[in-house]
């Protein structure tokens, strides 16, 4: 369907909630009639990308979408959308004329819902996004590791941790959250295959990520070798 009238593109985006497909952080995004950005922008998680759209206009020079940024919280297997900025704090240029169709830029730059957003999230995302989209600097506390091992296997043992940073957008908001992580300790002490199953939302997510990226384990023994196993990571974001 064209997007050419200050009608149709008001029908497709005025007051609507959609997300920032490439994840900018930035609030001031400008991109080419094909909806590319024009320079490079900082990039976060998706749970700091979606924008409640509060004006759509039509310029000489091509089209100006205002909206506010949302991020999304999660707790007791509820999500829930979170202002993250003023009313007209987010700004979207796109290169274009008037009378132009919009709509191929549009899809470029905007998912209207996360089941749409879902296949291009990050691998450690996956499983999650699977399950529940489609088809459908304070310290932050350790983390605590529990084990799934067999009889007769020792468990691994962290040797090395990386405390978790909070993210800006929930130090600023003053939010607490837990992420739930499944990885495996490989026989040379290092975490391979994360997957997010428990998420804390507002970019804590990948900061946890980040930072079992950076543990490092004596790996689990079955009658004196090393092998792998599977661990379940709750890192707990704490402000103080």
């Amino acid at each position: 369907m064209a997007q050419t009238t200050q009608a149709e593109l008001e029908g497709r985006l005025l007051n609507r909630d959609v997300f920032l497909r490439g994840f900018w952080r930035d609030n001031k995004l400008e991109f080419d009639r094909s909806g590319k950005p024009v320079r490079a922008f900082r990039e976060g998680s998706f749970t700091v990308a979606g924008v409640r759209v509060t004006s759509v206009e039509i310029r000489h020079d091509g089209l100006l979408i205002t909206g506010q940024r949302e991020g999304l919280a999660f707790g007791h297997d509820q999500m829930t959308q979170v202002p993250l900025g003023p009313e007209g704090g987010v700004k979207v240029r796109i290169h274009g004329r008037p009378g132009e169709d919009f709509g191929s830029a549009l899809d470029a730059v905007f998912a209207p819902n996360l089941p749409s957003l879902a296949p291009s999230l990050p691998e450690f995302w996956q499983p999650y996004a699977q399950t529940h989209f489609e088809g459908s600097q304070p310290d932050a506390a350790p983390p605590t590791v529990t084990p799934q091992h067999k009889a007769g296997m020792s468990p691994p043992v962290v040797l090395r941790q990386m405390d978790p940073k909070f993210s800006p957008e929930a130090k600023a908001k003053g939010y607490s959250g837990m992420c739930r992580v499944r990885l495996n300790v490989l026989p040379d002490g290092t975490p391979d295959h994360l997957q997010i199953t428990v998420p804390a939302g507002l970019g804590l997510d990948e900061q946890a990520i980040e930072s079992l990226l950076q543990y490092r384990f004596r790996p689990a023994q079955m009658d004196g070798h090393p092998v792998e196993v599977e661990l379940i990571v709750d890192v707990h974001f704490v402000m103080r």
